[in-house]
């Protein structure tokens, strides 16, 4: 799940996101919902290491240079639209540009790379709103286990949180607090675990989890 010219793609189908967590969440998303399996990597430089959507254009080059590259036919990137999505995409749309001297035309939509490989850009969220991987994850908490969401959500408001000034982090800090409150055999637990080691605390058949599940679907048929 890193990034290297040591990838090996033994499918068609790649998907790239910004970092650990992210990857976690795909390979857990395909396994709940039945979707086509694929390869799924990030854009840090190794397992745990810190990626980002500025790093989008290097994963690549190092796709293409990987012995396996002739087996992808698909691929798809995903970067957090954290604050302004239109920015984001917009991010990662230069770095494609850059590698492959075109870019698509909006949000979801197929560019062919080089006459035998199609590549998409979306967002987490998907459609028109702000946010990142912890905000699809937050809805599904909250719904999970209402009266722990409640207590969460009242223990950040007596700590300040809400005063923050940044509803990402604070989403951020709101997640964390309601999953070390719900998972006493670990509570310290990383995100992108509790989707294997514990399931039920962010429940992948929640609607909030539809957007990316059903491009999913329609993207690697």
């Amino acid at each position: 799940m890193t990034a290297g010219a040591g990838w090996t793609f033994d499918l068609p189908y790649l998907i790239i996101c910004e970092g650990y967590d992210d990857c976690c969440y795909f390979n857990a998303l395909i396994n709940a919902r039945a979707l086509r399996r694929c390869c799924i990597h990030h854009t840090g430089r190794s397992r745990h290491a810190r990626g980002g959507k500025f790093l989008f254009g290097d994963s690549l080059r190092a796709a293409r240079v990987a012995r396996t590259w002739r087996n992808i036919r698909k691929i798809l990137l995903v970067v957090d639209c954290d604050d302004n999505q239109t920015a984001s995409f917009d991010t990662v749309c230069d770095q494609v540009e850059r590698v492959f001297d075109k870019r698509p035309a909006a949000l979801g939509s197929p560019l062919n790379i080089d006459g035998t490989r199609l590549l998409a850009i979306i967002t987490t969220p998907f459609a028109g709103q702000t946010g990142h991987l912890e905000t699809l994850c937050a809805t599904a908490a909250r719904a999970a286990d209402a009266a722990v969401a409640g207590h969460t959500s009242h223990f950040a408001a007596m700590a300040g949180v809400d005063g923050w000034g940044n509803a990402l982090r604070e989403e951020e800090m709101w997640l964390r607090a309601n999953l070390a409150a719900r998972n006493q055999a670990h509570p310290a637990i990383h995100l992108g675990n509790a989707f294997s080691e514990a399931p039920a605390l962010i429940p992948l058949g929640n609607a909030a989890f539809n957007d990316h599940a059903n491009f999913l679907a329609s993207f690697f048929p």
